[in-house]
């Protein structure tokens, strides 16, 4: 089966989840944030999630570049994006930065709630 959103290279894997990466932007309610333990409940459908279940897995790696990411890479990540979807993304990027910001800053609490799901 293809799966296009899955890279590998020896062992080296990466995934692009692009259907899920900002899922918040359609959410309904307000504060819905994995590390409150809130939209955790799909990845039961994540194609490792069967896989990683049960079993003891390293996020120090993932967090650290998370934690990485500081705002002058976050600007220049909005400041690479086109003007045109600024413009119609109805402050889509806005509120992604923002997410990204508040992921970074409650990165402990985010990897402990992805250890919890998979627990």
């Amino acid at each position: 089966m293809e799966r296009p959103n899955l890279l590998r290279k020896g062992d080296d894997v990466a995934i692009f989840d692009h259907e899920m990466a900002f899922s918040f932007l359609y959410s309904f309610l307000k504060d819905e944030y994995p590390w409150f333990g809130k939209g955790m409940g799909f990845a039961k459908d994540h194609v490792f999630y069967s896989g990683l279940k049960g079993r003891t897995v390293s996020w120090e790696r993932l967090q650290g570049a998370l934690e990485a990411v500081d705002d002058a890479r976050l600007n220049m990540y909005n400041n690479d994006i086109p003007d045109i979807w600024h413009q119609t993304s109805n402050g889509a990027a806005s509120r992604i930065l923002e997410y990204l910001r508040q992921a970074r800053s409650n990165s402990s609490q985010l990897f402990q709630k992805v250890r919890e799901v998979l627990s």
